[in-house]
């Protein structure tokens, strides 16, 4: 170190300076589980069982048009419909989920729902009411491994299978494809 000039004074030697102390960390406060809220349901019939689905997934009900056969390479894919300007893929539920129906009837709906991939239409046997679950109406489903079905709903004597529409059209492959 070299030594100040003369008649200057030395430089002040620097202090140590420590980190500022450490306050422990508050634990997060508990969650309190928020109480599940009502379910707003379509409720429609497949092969004389009813199925739902949630309200907010339900974009609209229309009567059954024959869809436009398209090759796919999922079964239940049945076509397209070109819905006021827009095609429209449509999905047999009933395959989809493994159930056999008669075909298409007077009654027969198409449910468009919106899923990850952009809207699809679910062909269904009929759509019967709109209805509201209370929380502690619904079950969990342990019977199966769908991913589509997410509880049952206890209606009185009725047994109502609860889906979740992206789900039951994971796998169709619906999603738009990049342009060219």
């Amino acid at each position: 170190m070299s030594e100040p000039p003369a008649g200057e004074p030395p430089a002040p030697a620097k202090k140590a300076t420590r980190a500022p102390a450490r306050r422990p960390r508050k634990k997060p406060a508990p969650r309190t589980p928020t109480a599940p809220e009502p379910v707003q349901a379509v409720v429609f019939s497949i092969g004389g069982d009813e199925y739902a689905l949630p309200i907010g997934q339900v974009q609209e009900v229309i009567a059954y048009t024959e869809p436009r056969s398209i090759a796919s390479r999922v079964s239940w894919v049945r076509g397209v419909i070109n819905l006021r300007g827009t095609i429209l893929p449509v999905c047999d539920l009933a395959a989809r989920l493994g159930r056999r129906t008669r075909g298409a009837e007077d009654e027969t709906r198409i449910i468009v729902v919106s899923g990850e991939g952009g809207s699809a239409g679910l062909i269904v046997a009929d759509v019967r009411e709109v209805v509201t679950v209370a929380p502690e109406q619904l079950d969990d489903v342990k019977v199966t491994n769908d991913p589509a079905v997410t509880a049952i709903a206890k209606l009185g004597e009725r047994l109502v299978v609860l889906l979740d529409a992206p789900a039951a059209l994971a796998g169709a492959e619906l999603a738009p494809r990049p342009p060219t």
